[in-house]
């Protein structure tokens, strides 16, 4: 995958993550707007748990499916940092930049499931 395919997959989760979260707060888009608009949403089932898309989210970073043990999070973490590392695009200033983000988001995935297992996990 390249790396501009990769900012864009990562970019548009975390929109749709923003458009999620408006809509359960109840924001209509309108300042002045005080009046709830039903989003059509059904009440009835309780929404998803924010740590359960935080770690969908954390897992399609580090292009797994599924995190069976804390070696395999860190193995893919091992192989996508050494793929999108910013040093290797150190002459591309806008590569550099993505691959920055991409880098911060590799680390925040991996602390997320280092605090989960447990560092020595």
């Amino acid at each position: 995958m390249s790396l501009m395919q990769r900012l864009g997959r990562i970019l548009r989760s975390n929109v749709t993550d923003l458009k999620d979260r408006l809509s359960h707060q109840g924001h209509t888009g309108g300042a002045h707007d005080q009046t709830y608009q039903d989003t059509g949403h059904d009440h009835s089932v309780p929404p998803e748990d924010p740590a359960d898309s935080r770690e969908t989210e954390y897992l399609a970073n580090l292009e797994m499916s599924s995190a069976g043990s804390l070696q395999e999070v860190r193995d893919a973490y091992k192989q996508l940092i050494k793929k999108y590392h910013p040093d290797l695009h150190a002459r591309d200033e806008e590569k550099r930049e993505y691959a920055k983000l991409i880098t911060q988001r590799l680390n925040e995935a991996v602390d997320y499931f280092e605090r989960k297992y447990g560092k020595g996990g």
